[in-house]
């Protein structure tokens, strides 16, 4: 029983290397037939592997080949018909197919540029990570004994969104071809964080204690969360690339939009004796000042990146540096919260980000011919 198991497993993987032989071999036999110029033939050898309906089949690049081989076939057979249905068969089966100037036909290449073959748009899925430095403008105190010697720190969070890129191209002789331009649009989650320190926040000058009159200094961390919708209309700009499957740096510049979704600030006040012999700390569930600040802000991003293609999509990477243009306080900035139970008053302030992405871009091909 075994050993007829073992029998059965060694012929069924035997058949289906056959299979894959078979149409590899067809393609072969498809080659040696246009070389030798018996066009004629080529339809009735290649029939039957490119049959969908058929368990016989082509890989995609055998399939890819053998397209080729028919519309050059077609082409000398004066058949444009049928040309036409090859080659878009041919860019139906491979989007990223390109020419080879050098190698290829004149008549092959005049059929190609007839036809749409770049991606009409370009669908983009990316995720990273922010740094919030913040710009102060102001400051503002809540009474007359607080020190102007507090410091904003940044904050690293994640990020991720959506967008689309769509290639610009031009006309060269009837041929639309790559521009060095791409149009993006990009809308990112962002969590946007960083953090407010002064350890004299306060300074009183009078406590009653056991040995007498001394003074405590109050310090102040003040923890902000920023949750964000982000709107970037970029323009891209290709370095080089000559080819669709190379390696494609860029760089590109274009406006931010922010949109404030919620805001958060966790706030801790810790009172010190000066001579560190008493204190206590002032702290609370996380505030809610989203009102406090502007809903919209404004931007510049400016990054640089590449591209690299791995089968049907491309990975890409980016640095971004964004610069703030915007005050994010409202006018009416004063949160009760933070003002009346830790004597904090939200200062005016600007904020950039450095920022550090990777994604998959997934090019849409819809060929189609475009002359008639």
């Amino acid at each position: 029983m075994k050993r007829i198991l073992l029998a059965g497993v060694v012929l069924f993987f035997g058949s289906m290397a056959g299979v894959a032989q078979t149409c590899t071999q067809t393609l072969r036999l498809a080659n040696e037939t246009y070389n030798a110029g018996r066009l004629h033939e080529l339809p009735k050898i290649c029939e039957k592997c490119l049959d969908s309906k058929s368990e016989d089949q082509f890989s995609k690049e055998e399939k890819r080949d053998a397209y080729k081989l028919l519309t050059q076939a077609y082409i000398y057979l004066e058949e444009p018909d049928q040309a036409d249905k090859a080659m878009l068969s041919l860019l139906k089966t491979d989007g990223f197919f390109e020419i080879n100037d050098k190698i290829d036909p004149a008549e092959f290449i005049g059929q190609y540029i007839k036809f749409r073959s770049l991606p009409v748009i370009s669908l983009t899925a990316k995720f990273g990570f922010t740094g919030t430095f913040v710009s102060p403008i102001t400051t503002f105190n809540t009474g007359n004994s607080v020190s102007p010697d507090g410091k904003f720190s940044p904050a690293i969070s994640p990020y991720f969104g959506l967008g689309v890129e769509k290639m610009l191209v031009k006309n060269k002789k009837k041929m639309l071809v790559k521009n060095k331009w791409t149009l993006s649009a990009e809308i990112f989650y962002m969590t946007k964080s960083f953090a407010y320190n002064n350890s004299r926040f306060f300074d009183f000058d009078q406590l009653n204690s056991a040995e007498g009159d001394a003074k405590v200094a109050a310090n102040i961390s003040s923890n902000y969360t920023q949750t964000r919708l982000d709107f970037y209309p970029m323009i891209q700009y290709s370095l080089f690339q000559k080819k669709k499957s190379a390696i494609n740096p860029f760089v590109a510049i274009g406006p931010g939009f922010s949109y404030l979704l919620a805001a958060e600030n966790e706030i801790k006040t810790p009172r010190q004796s000066i001579d560190g012999n008493s204190g206590n700390t002032i702290s609370g569930p996380t505030i809610n000042p989203t009102s406090s600040f502007n809903k919209i802000t404004y931007s510049a991003v400016i990054m640089a990146g590449g591209k690299f293609r791995i089968g049907s999509i491309y990975v890409t990477g980016d640095i971004r540096f964004q610069y703030g243009f915007s005050n994010l306080t409202a006018e009416k900035r004063t949160n009760q919260e933070a003002a009346f139970d830790y004597g904090f008053q939200i200062p005016d302030f600007k904020t950039h980000n450095v920022m550090a992405t990777i994604g998959v871009i997934k090019p849409i091909f819809l060929p189609k011919k475009l002359v008639k």
